[in-house]
């Protein structure tokens, strides 16, 4: 069930871009997925990506504050990555978190129902633990955006 990459809500991501960025995914994941941790690790190593990462918890209720805890810190992406590396660090913080529930009724919209789940810029979705060649195969052959596409 493709997804359209042009109607994910990209700004409510934290983007990473690595090498020339040519390569184009966006992956919904929970910090208290043991999949989604290893999953962080091998993008890790990936070069030419551009990565949206969509704080997605929906595993359980400490997921949510954990993505509470990020989204309204200082430097979203920075304690995300920690959190999917498995730290799980105290902010008392709050705030505006409608960028998560737009997250979250993106998910119901999609139907995206695990976690990881990326979506690749052809709209084509990987569900799961997709191995890491077929990953590499799916991402040559559908992680382009089309030309006069736009990654915001």
């Amino acid at each position: 069930m493709a997804i359209p990459f042009d109607q994910l809500p990209l700004s409510q991501a934290t983007k990473e871009v690595r090498g020339d960025g040519s390569r184009v995914f966006a992956v919904f994941e929970d910090p208290n997925c043991p999949i989604c941790r290893v999953f962080t690790k091998f993008v890790e190593q990936l070069d030419n990506v551009t990565v949206y990462r969509f704080m997605f918890p929906v595993i359980s209720p400490q997921s949510q504050n954990l993505a509470r805890m990020a989204w309204c810190s200082a430097d979203r992406a920075a304690v995300w990555k920690s959190m999917m590396e498995g730290a799980r660090p105290r902010l008392a913080e709050s705030c505006d978190t409608s960028g998560l529930v737009e997250i979250l009724r993106t998910g119901e919209r999609f139907q995206i129902n695990n976690t990881p789940t990326v979506v690749l810029a052809s709209g084509k979705r990987l569900v799961g633990a997709t191995p890491p060649e077929q990953f590499l195969q799916e991402l040559d052959k559908g992680g382009r955006l089309p030309a006069g596409g736009s990654s915001r």
